[in-house]
C-alpha cells in the first residue's frame, strides 16, 4: 500500500472522529455531561474515602503504606489489597524465575522475600518524604498565617489569605 493511501485513509479516519465528536457534542445536552461529571466525581470520592479493615494489622498497614504516603492522590485504585496481590505477585514471580534458573529454594525464598519487601521501602520512602515536605509547608503557611492575622483580627480572613498564596501538594490535601 502506497504511503500517499495510508496518509489519505488516516486522514479520512481523523476526520470522522472530529466530525462525530462535534455531532455528539451539538446533540447531548449539557445535563447529560454534568450527571456524568457527577458520577466520575462521586466514583473518586468512593475511591478516596478512607477504608476501616476488619483486623488490626491491616489497618496498621494501611495507615502507614498507603495514607502516609499519599499514594491515592496519584494512584486512585492503589489500596491495601492491591498493595498486598502486587507484593505476593512479585514474590511469586521473582520465586519462580530464581527456582529455575539457580535450583536453590533457599536463594529463590530470600530473593522473593526481598523483591516483595521492596514496594514497601519505595512507599516508606514516600511517606517520609511527604512527612518532611508537609513540615516545611506547613511552617511557611502559619509564618503566612500569623502575617495575615496581624492586618485583621480575623480567623477566617487570615485562613483565606494564606490559602490564597498558594500550597503545595502534601498540605494542600490536608487543609
Amino acid at each position: 500500500m502506497p504511503l500517499k493511501e495510508i496518509l489519505l485513509k488516516i486522514l479520512t479516519i481523523g476526520t470522522v472522529f472530529c466530525f462525530s465528536y462535534l455531532a455528539a457534542s451539538v446533540f447531548i445536552k449539557d445535563a447529560f455531561f454534568r450527571k456524568v461529571k457527577a458520577a466520575v466525581n462521586k466514583r473518586r470520592q468512593e475511591i478516596m474515602r478512607p477504608v476501616s479493615y476488619p483486623y488490626r494489622w491491616m489497618n496498621r498497614l494501611n495507615d502507614r503504606y498507603i495514607e502516609k504516603s499519599n499514594i491515592k492522590r496519584y494512584l486512585p485504585f492503589m489500596g491495601l489489597f492491591p498493595l498486598l496481590f502486587l507484593e505476593f505477585g512479585i514474590a511469586v514471580t521473582v520465586f519462580i524465575v530464581t527456582l529455575s534458573k539457580e535450583g536453590s529454594l533457599a536463594a529463590a525464598s530470600a530473593l522473593s522475600v526481598f523483591a516483595a519487601i521492596l514496594p514497601l521501602l519505595l512507599l516508606d520512602f514516600l511517606s517520609s518524604y511527604f512527612a518532611e515536605k508537609t513540615q516545611n509547608d506547613l511552617a511557611s503557611f502559619i509564618s503566612v498565617l500569623a502575617r495575615w492575622s496581624s492586618v485583621k483580627n480575623d480567623v477566617f480572613f487570615a485562613f483565606e489569605k494564606a490559602l490564597e498564596s498558594g500550597l503545595n501538594e502534601p498540605l494542600h490535601t490536608y487543609v
